[in-house]
């Protein structure tokens, strides 16, 4: 069996894995990167790009009804389905092309096949053709990122009920469709959907839309939904299974109600890929689900052996991913980078207008409240789009930002002042102390 030897060997090539490649090449190590499927990822293929191009459709579809579009529509405007599946074959390649010039560039070696951890120094990789082949490494990076989570009653059927990276086999745009999940993905499919003309229903278990959001960003986000678009939200009772009968998906409840449509969408969770583990190889310490679990600087219970991005469970986001695999590789070389969860991220929900959380949100006694309404931009009623919010949470002994969240136009960028003041001790008060750009949607922060 042919034997190698690398100072950094990653299983999985999707974001975390490209990243933790590319930080490699900057600080010198040699390395290889195992990958079981095309560079890039389920990222590039099956969530998160294809998810942005419906999003991006969605959007345009948005501004031909905006009040201040300057031409007339002789005829109401129409998705065009067909462009819309071009445009994601396109950026999932584009994507995929550009992960494998970042490996090239990064001088890494790359090998298609299927990673198994032997120990902290030792991967087998499986090949779909040839005999394994043994790598010696200095240290591992586990980064298969996760798969969608399916229960017995509630799987795709690969005809009128499916999953996020199924949608791009529609043949047509539903006229109505159920939403099972109201989380990050099934909030911007269900946008998406209904923007581009399908009526829906968002069926959540939680007892709000977005969980992971503050409830008053998140209620008022849904609140918006539903009176412009056509978007009924239920919450507190998810869907147990799902059937096709005749020509309508029936979708049942966990209390037992029954609602109808032409299609059903399935986004009720994700779970981590276990493709790395392997019976001689150790045992990683992982949570209830089988996510596995880091420490600050994303190593795992067992020395030497780091993972990064959805294999470590939630928030899963490509920038927490990104910023991980930065992190671990960085410690493996000298141990000076400072802990991942020191550097709080913006989770954001790219519908039109977007929603946008950074840092604890929840309630808090020893905490104030800041509250601004997008009505008081001039920007954002230059454009007639005054709903919106941005809440913030200071603690009130420090005048500290511990917490934002926003609804609206360029939610995310406007959390972006606020990160950098997280990140580096500004107070709240010396922070709305700026003078930023006018008119401008960042200078919400400042009034």
């Amino acid at each position: 069996m042919k034997s190698t030897s690398y100072d950094l060997v990653v299983i999985g090539g999707g974001p975390a894995g490209v990243e933790a490649i590319r930080e490699a090449g900057l600080l010198g190590l040699r390395s290889a990167i195992i990958l079981n499927a095309p560079a890039g990822g389920r990222a590039a293929k099956g969530s998160l790009v294809p998810s942005k191009v419906w999003l991006a459709a969605a959007e345009e579809m948005d501004h031909l009804h905006h009040p201040l579009a300057t031409r007339a529509l002789s005829d109401p405007p129409r998705p065009d389905l067909g462009k819309i599946k071009q445009r994601i074959t396109a950026q999932s390649e584009a994507t995929v092309q550009w992960s494998r010039a970042e490996i090239d560039k990064a001088g890494a070696r790359l090998i298609t096949g299927t990673g198994k951890l032997l120990g902290p120094n030792q991967v087998k990789v499986e090949a779909e053709e040839g005999d394994p082949e043994i790598l010696t490494t200095r240290f591992v990076l586990i980064a298969t990122g996760s798969g969608p989570s399916f229960s017995p009653g509630l799987k795709p059927d690969m005809k009128r009920i499916i999953a996020p990276r199924l949608a791009s086999g529609l043949t047509e745009i539903p006229e109505s469709l159920i939403m099972a999940g109201g989380g990050v993905t099934g909030t911007e499919y269900a946008y998406a959907f209904a923007a581009l003309g399908t009526r829906v229903t968002i069926l959540q278990s939680n007892g709000q839309l977005l969980p992971r959001m503050d409830t008053d960003i998140s209620q008022a986000f849904a609140r918006y939904l539903e009176s412009t678009l056509p978007i009924t939200i239920h919450t507190g009772d998810g869907v147990a299974s799902m059937a096709l009968e005749e020509n309508e998906v029936r979708a049942t409840t966990r209390s037992g109600k029954i609602y109808r449509a032409q299609y059903g969408f399935i986004a009720t969770g994700r779970q981590p890929d276990p493709s790395w583990q392997d019976p001689a190889g150790p045992a990683l310490a992982a949570d209830e689900q089988g996510f596995i679990q880091v420490d600050g600087h994303a190593m795992t219970s067992v020395e030497g052996i780091y993972a990064a991005g959805d294999v470590t469970g939630a928030p899963m986001l490509a920038n927490r991913a990104l910023m991980q695999a930065r992190i671990a590789v960085r410690h493996m070389v000298d141990g000076s980078s400072s802990p991942w969860n020191q550097h709080p991220v913006i989770e954001g929900v790219y519908t039109h207008p977007p929603v946008a959380q950074i840092g604890d949100m929840s309630p808090d006694p020893a905490a104030r409240w800041i509250i601004k309404s997008y009505d008081e931009l001039l920007k954002a009623r230059l454009k007639d789009v005054g709903y919106g919010k941005l809440k913030i949470k200071v603690d009130t002994a420090t005048g500290m930002i511990l917490g934002a969240a926003a609804f609206g136009l360029q939610a995310p960028d406007l959390l972006a002042p606020i990160q950098t003041a997280m990140l580096n001790g500004i107070h709240y008060d010396r922070l709305r102390g700026q003078v930023l750009a006018y008119p401008g949607f960042a200078e919400l922060v400042s009034l």
